[in-house]
Parts: structure tokens; sequence; C-alpha cells
């Protein structure tokens, strides 16, 4: 059976392993980077899958939609921004 913990999961639990502050602080980081990281991930997708569909390019519908994700994108990374 093989560990399918994310490699960021298993350092923050092994830099938990002894109770020393920093290595807590790190690990609690770690933590959370990931979610931002797998937060973005998803609205990249989502953007991707959006964009990649098969609209007229020059219609109205697509325009929309193109702002639509935009701001979805801008908003994630302000949002990823705002927890540093």
């Amino acid at each position: 059976m093989t560990d399918k913990q994310p490699l960021a999961l298993k350092l923050a639990d092994a830099l938990e392993e002894k109770d020393f502050p920093p290595r807590r602080a790190a690990a609690a980081e770690l933590r959370r980077l990931r979610e931002v990281n797998a937060e973005l991930v998803e609205v990249a997708k989502h953007a991707l899958e959006t964009l990649d569909s098969k609209h007229d390019f020059n219609s109205a519908e697509w325009r929309v939609m193109h702002y639509v994700v935009f701001q979805e994108l801008q908003a994630a990374i302000a949002k990823a921004g705002e927890q540093q």
C-alpha cells in the first residue's frame, strides 16, 4: 500500500514532531500554503474549462464568460495575496 499523503503534509507532520514553536509555525504555514495552492489550481482549472469550451469568440456570451472568469482569477489571486 502506498502513502497518498501529499509531500507538503508529510513535511508539516515531520515539523510538528518536536514541540518547538518555530517548527509548529512553519508547519502551519506549509499547510496554509497548500490550501491556497489548491484553491488557485481549482480556479485555474475552472477558467480553462470555461474558456476552452466551443464558443464563438466574437460573441457577447463569450466576452461575458471571459470577463467573469477573469474576475474569478483576480479574486483568487487577491485572496491568496491577502493571506500572506
